[in-house]
């Protein structure tokens, strides 16, 4: 069209829109083109990885919330996907959750028994117990945790456990268990 800014790349002439479109750095965010007055001007942010945004466009890409460079929040890039999300929801959405009380783990995760723990929630169910199997005994001696229902008892624990539930039962491999719930019992007395 007459009037419209020509562009020239490789020798060959394109017009704005086309060299914007081919040429161009793309916002992350909407994809739209980031225009050289865009970016001279202070309206593109770099976030991570070589990802590009229009500052109005660096948002969660769960709730929404500005993750732009004067935001409050905390951007998290999600790989591969190249998603930015506010920590709140990266860790509601991605992050293994606890076992024990089944809220997000933030930082490195405890696993044993086949889940996932936050290091101070392994520790024995029993009643009142809540020694820690992560952290050792009180004189920095290993805890061995014993699995019941899926989830870690002490040792004393365990046996009134076992005892209680094969009590009244005439399974054999209930019996099998308070055997070896006795055999444990005896061997530490």
């Amino acid at each position: 069209e007459e009037g419209e800014e020509v562009m020239e790349y490789g020798g060959r002439p394109y017009c704005r829109r086309d060299f914007l479109e081919l040429f161009a750095a793309h916002c992350s965010g909407c994809g739209e083109p980031l225009t050289p007055e865009q970016v001279a001007n202070g309206e593109c942010v770099q976030m991570g990885a070589g990802l590009q945004f229009h500052r109005h466009c660096v948002k969660c890409a769960h709730c929404s919330v500005d993750l732009g460079p004067d935001s409050e929040e905390t951007a998290v890039l999600k790989q591969p996907e190249e998603q930015l999300y506010c920590k709140k929801d990266f860790l509601e959405l991605f992050a293994p959750r606890c076992a024990g009380c089944e809220q997000p783990i933030e930082g490195r995760p405890l696993k044993a028994m086949n889940k996932t723990w936050h290091q101070d929630h392994f520790v024995c169910q029993g009643e009142g117990c809540g020694k820690s199997f992560a952290n050792g005994g009180p004189d920095g001696s290993q805890l061995k945790a014993y699995a019941f229902d899926g989830m870690p008892f002490c040792e004393e624990h365990y046996r009134s456990r076992v005892a209680k539930q094969v009590s009244g039962c005439s399974h054999q491999a209930c019996h099998a268990a308070k055997d070896v719930a006795q055999s444990i019992k005896s061997s530490h007395s």
